[in-house]
């Protein structure tokens, strides 16, 4: 309500009786207005009968209002900041009135098309047209098809604006390669984002209160946080945004309605791309005929064709989890952290298409004080290999990390023998230098928790002790006598190399992670540490696997570690799990003799289960893009 722009309204059936209302309470306010001495506009004083017009040609008479004996006169339609409502609410004014606006803009952006930088021309489309797309469209966007195809042919005759494209060029093609969404997927967005504001406290109460949230009987998975969807009897009601909002509400994956987070919910994305995640440019620049949008949507033309190369959303999933487990199979741990890469502040998650269908996807994580891009996902299809698909993901996934987190100076990531050549190639492809800086062994074993009998080798190995986060901080990562432990200040958990400084404690531990330290500093005490060690759960297809990473020089408290690890995961562990652990080359025989004396920790790979993982750098203060 603003003090110039005040509404009355009132539903009822009955048109004596809105009649009655409106006139009482229109005396109330003239009351209000003399007692406060104040005075109304009579000629900008009006009032609408709005309905379906079914209901409007039946009435025989219009309703008399009055204020202060002085007859209100009707309209059948009228402006509301911004919006024209019309007594139909068919929206035909508002959106006559809409495309003269928006085609008059577009028609200046291709007039000065070829004065200015792409990138200018993109920035006016956003500030001077794109906001008459959006606004309000919860509230119009429920015209007729009719008039929506109105607005959508001129967001596509937008798009072959900004990209200097023919007419009759395909729109369809232009909107993706442009990032944009079509209308209707728009407004479903808007929609979505409007229905999590009213449902948690974030929209006025009116609102929230036409909807009611469902009683099942049944105890289904997919029936939290559903709303009652209210039966229309007619095809207006089917219009109304207590109907097709918790329709829409409904229709969200379970995951997402149970989102408590207005921010999450709208960096999680919605399902069949309701959503992509943002970036924090909108610059279009033009190569060889031919547009690249960064931070949404990156082109690259390899040996095969062309091959789009984009930010990934949820709608994506099940895509890439198809292509992780046919590389991966009963080791992939990718569907358990999708989402949550998703929803990560400091994570860059890219994907490369092709005809439509997932080939190849990439995950990055800024750390190290945002100074370190860690590459620690990568999946290309094996039937697309060899064509640049890597080496194209990479580049455009430090061209978008560096956009976002422009202070990133290294990539780092790590391999494990197998996919050591690959890899490495695909860097160098890219004209960087890398170099190695840590090289472990890792041994990997299958337990059957509730048959290890710990007792014989704890009285040997008893020097080892739980530390707590804190603990962890000061006595490891601010303790410059720890160095010593890790070449280059680099520890690595769970694969994943970062730089032992505070900063990163967030990103190393979790609350679940078994973090072991000696007693020759102890937790609490005032010597350095002489080893300490780093354990954790993994979520894999196949179960569970605790990945340990053993840091001393001691041979003696190396093997404690294995064993106080292994324990650890033994009392976590409900069933079998897998168990491997992660150490200097030169410790690995003292862990694989640790573990020879128990039967139920068997070595995997037929005996062969030594394997090798190694940590590379590579500068990127002077790398520059260029063309592959």
């Amino acid at each position: 309500m603003y003090a110039d722009d005040t509404h009355l309204t009132y539903a009822g059936s009955n048109l004596e009786n809105v009649q009655f209302c409106l006139n009482e309470d229109l005396e109330n306010v003239f009351n209000w207005l003399q007692a406060n001495k104040l005075t109304l506009n009579m000629t900008k004083t009006e009032f609408m009968l709005i309905g379906s017009r079914q209901r409007l040609n039946t009435l025989t008479a219009s309703p008399t209002i009055r204020m202060n004996n002085t007859q209100v006169s009707q309209v059948t339609a009228t402006k509301s900041l911004g919006v024209i409502i019309d007594d139909k609410l068919d929206w035909h004014s508002h959106i006559e009135k809409l495309t003269k606006k928006i085609a008059s803009g577009i028609g200046a952006l291709k007039r000065i098309r070829h004065l200015i930088p792409a990138s200018t021309l993109h920035l006016i489309y956003q500030a001077l047209v794109k906001p008459h797309f959006d606004y309000c469209d919860i509230v119009w966007g429920s015209c007729g098809k009719t008039l929506r195809d109105k607005l959508q042919k001129l967001q596509n005759r937008a798009a072959r604006v900004l990209t200097f494209s023919n007419y009759d060029a395909d729109a369809t093609e232009l909107l993706e390669f442009l990032g944009w969404k079509n209308l209707a997927r728009q407004q479903e967005i808007h929609k979505a984002t409007m229905m999590f504001r009213c449902l948690h406290g974030l929209a006025p109460r009116y609102l929230y209160s036409k909807f009611t949230w469902r009683d099942s009987a049944y105890d289904l998975r997919d029936s939290e946080n559903k709303l009652n969807v209210p039966l229309p009897r007619t095809n207006y009601y089917r219009k109304s945004f207590s109907y097709n909002g918790a329709t829409l509400w409904n229709s969200l994956p379970r995951d997402i309605r149970n989102t408590e987070s207005l921010g999450l919910f709208k960096q999680l994305n919605m399902a069949l791309r309701l959503f992509y995640r943002p970036g924090l440019s909108t610059t279009i620049t033009f190569r060889n005929h031919r547009f690249v949008k960064k931070n949404e949507c990156f082109l690259s033309y390899l040996k095969e064709g062309k091959v789009a190369i984009r930010l990934a959303n949820a709608g994506d999933f099940d895509e890439i989890v198809k292509l992780s487990k046919r590389i991966e199979d009963r080791f992939d741990y990718v569907p358990y952290r999708f989402h949550k890469w998703l929803a990560a502040p400091n994570r860059i998650t890219m994907v490369a298409e092709k005809e439509t269908k997932v080939v190849g996807f990439i995950g990055c994580s800024v750390v190290d004080r945002k100074e370190s891009m860690v590459l620690d996902a990568a999946r290309v299809d094996p039937n697309h290999r060899h064509q640049g698909i890597y080496s194209s993901l990479i580049k455009f996934g430090i061209e978008q990390t560096r956009e976002e987190f422009p202070t990133v100076a290294r990539l780092r990531y790590s391999l494990w023998s197998g996919m050591y050549k690959a890899v490495r190639n695909a860097i160098l492809k890219l004209q960087l230098e890398d170099k190695e800086v840590q090289c472990y062994d890792f041994l990997t074993y299958k337990v059957e928790p509730k048959r290890v009998n710990f007792g014989f080798k704890l009285q040997n190995f008893s020097k080892i002790v739980p530390c707590t986060k804190n603990a962890f901080q000061k006595r490891i990562l601010d303790n410059a006598g720890t160095t010593a432990l890790f070449s280059n200040n680099i520890l690595v958990i769970d694969w994943h190399p970062f730089e032992a400084i505070p900063s990163n404690i967030e990103d190393i531990m979790s609350q679940q992670d078994r973090y072991l330290i000696d007693l020759s500093g102890g937790c609490h005490g005032n010597l350095t540490p002489s080893s300490f060690s780093l354990g954790r759960f993994v979520q894999l297809d196949s179960g569970m696997l605790w990945t340990s990473t053993i840091y001393a020089k001691d041979l003696k408290l190396c093997q404690s570690h294995v064993i106080h690890q292994l324990m650890s995961a033994c009392q976590t562990a409900q069933r079998s799990f897998l168990f491997s652990t992660y150490q200097d080359p030169s410790l690995t025989e003292y862990c694989k003799e640790a573990l020879k004396d128990f039967p139920s920790v068997k070595s995997m790979r037929n005996g062969e289960s030594i394997q090798k993982m190694y940590i590379l750098e590579a500068d990127l203060s002077g790398w520059r893009h260029h063309d592959l």
